[in-house]
């Protein structure tokens, strides 16, 4: 058995394992694996994965008379749990614009965010709204070619140095023009 405490003071746990993979005093966090699922302890029928959530007052330990009573609906405590480290949809959005890493191609955005996909459609019209709306613009291209030639943070291809200018495709190919006759 794996009992792991939460940020909320609450115990995880994880019972009937095959084997563990942690030890005691352990700091785990999301995607770490803890152990394999097995068919250990009394009146198990067959292969399978034990998870409860305890509540504050029920022991961390030990099989538990009444199960309502101690513990709480695990699907409902993980999903509020983890709605709380959420970006919003703002949030996304942003990172989407202004990360240079940001993946290309929807599915894989969709995935580099760790999003369903109707959050994802959520995230892309935000983006497409920001996007489309022109920007006034505070640099002159000159300035702007000047910055992707002596900024060593500046990132590299095209698509990348377009959104951290934060200018459309258009403007961007005045820039890149000038970048390339004051490289030449």
């Amino acid at each position: 058995m794996v009992v792991i405490q939460d940020k909320n003071n609450r115990a995880h746990v994880y019972a009937h394992l095959a084997s563990v993979s942690v030890k005691l005093g352990q700091t785990v966090k999301k995607g770490d694996i803890i152990g394999k699922q097995g068919a250990t302890g009394v009146r198990v029928t067959g292969s399978h994965l034990h998870y409860e959530v305890r509540k504050k007052s029920s022991p961390s330990l030990c099989w538990v008379d009444n199960p309502k009573a101690r513990t709480l609906d695990p699907t409902q405590y993980v999903k509020e749990y983890y709605a709380a480290d959420k970006p919003t949809v703002s949030q996304m959005a942003d990172m989407i614009i202004n990360n240079s890493k940001a993946p290309n191609g929807h599915e894989n955005r969709r995935k580099w965010l760790g999003i369903d996909n109707p959050t994802y459609q959520k995230v892309r019209a935000e983006v497409n709204r920001r996007l489309s709306t022109p920007k006034s613009i505070t640099q002159s291209i000159e300035q702007m070619a000047n910055r992707i030639i002596i900024d060593t943070n500046a990132p590299t291809g095209h698509e990348a140095c377009r959104k951290w200018l934060g200018i459309d495709n258009a403007t961007y190919k005045k820039v890149r023009e000038r970048v390339n006759q004051l490289m030449s």
